[in-house]
C-alpha cells in the first residue's frame, strides 16, 4: 500500500469514528440527560438543588399518599 493510500485510509477511519460517535451521542438519551444534569449542576447549582428538592418532595408526597390509601383498606 502506498503512503497516499495509507493516509487516505487513516482519514476515512477518523471520519467514520467521528460519525459513529456523533450517532451514538444523538441516540444515547440517558448519556445526554446525564451530561445535561452534570452541566446544570456545575453552571447553575441553585437550579439543580431546587430540582432535587422538588423531586424528593414529590416522591415523599406520593409515598405518603400511598401509605394513607393502603392504610384505609
Amino acid at each position: 500500500m502506498t503512503a497516499e493510500k495509507s493516509a487516505e485510509v487513516r482519514r476515512a477511519r477518523t471520519e467514520l469514528v467521528a460519525t459513529l460517535n456523533a450517532i451514538e451521542d444523538r441516540l444515547n438519551v440517558p448519556k445526554r440527560v446525564l451530561r445535561q444534569v452534570q452541566r446544570t449542576r456545575a453552571e447553575k447549582p441553585a437550579v439543580f438543588y431546587s430540582a432535587v428538592a422538588g423531586a424528593v418532595g414529590a416522591l415523599g408526597a406520593v409515598g405518603w399518599l400511598a401509605v394513607r390509601v393502603l392504610g384505609r383498606r
